[in-house]
C-alpha cells in the first residue's frame, strides 16, 4: 500500500442550508464572522430557537428596508460607540465584501458608507 492520502484543504466558504432560497450559493466565510460578531454584541437577544432581534436595532432594519425598497432615509448617531469596536466592525464588514465579491455571488456582498 502506498502512503495515506493527504486530507483535503477545508473549503473557506460555507454552503447555504439545503432548503436556503439561494441553493448552493457559496458563502463568504468572513460574512458569516461578520454576522457572528454582530450576534456577540448583542444583534439578537434571547435563547437559541427563539432569539429576536435587538429592539434598539429595529429602527435601522426598517431604515435599511426603506432604502432597499427605494426610500430615502437619515441617520443619526446620538452616541457614539466604543471606537475600537466600530473600527473593528467596519473592517469585517470591508473583508466581508471584499471576499464574497471574488466569489461572484452578488447576494454575499455587504457595503457600507458610514
Amino acid at each position: 500500500m502506498g502512503a495515506p492520502a493527504a486530507p483535503r484543504p477545508r473549503s473557506r466558504t460555507a454552503r447555504a442550508a439545503p432548503d436556503s432560497p439561494h441553493g448552493d450559493v457559496p458563502r463568504a466565510r468572513a460574512l458569516a464572522d461578520y454576522l457572528a460578531r454582530g450576534r456577540e454584541l448583542g444583534a439578537v437577544e434571547g435563547p437559541l430557537g427563539a432569539r429576536v432581534l435587538n429592539p434598539a436595532l429595529r429602527p435601522v432594519l426598517e431604515a435599511l428596508h426603506h432604502v432597499l425598497a427605494g426610500g430615502e432615509v437619515s441617520v443619526h448617531i446620538l452616541q457614539r460607540g466604543n471606537a475600537d469596536l466600530v473600527d473593528e466592525l467596519n473592517l469585517r464588514a470591508e473583508r466581508a465584501t471584499e471576499e464574497a465579491s471574488t466569489l461572484d455571488t452578488a447576494d454575499d456582498t455587504l457595503s457600507a458608507t458610514v
